[in-house]
């Protein structure tokens, strides 16, 4: 079994922000101009933003679990 307690292990972070869940942009000007933007349009700017920002690539494996059968002859 890998990863047993299903944890986020984080191996690589955002280099803005030095997390692994957020980049930081959002709480820049331009950040909050697109949010405006986003809002005034009628869109969900910071679920979209949230979304791209989710990088599966940033974790490590979940929880794993591996069966195997071993034969001799």
């Amino acid at each position: 079994m890998l990863n047993v307690l299903d944890s986020k292990n984080a191996f690589n972070v955002y280099s803005s922000s030095g997390s692994a869940t957020t980049t930081g942009w959002l709480n820049t000007e331009d950040g909050q101009t697109y949010l405006a933007n986003a809002e005034q349009a009628g869109l969900d700017g910071l679920g979209l933003y949230r979304l791209a920002e989710n990088d599966p690539g940033l974790y490590g494996n979940p929880r794993l679990v591996r069966f195997g059968i071993s034969a001799s002859f």
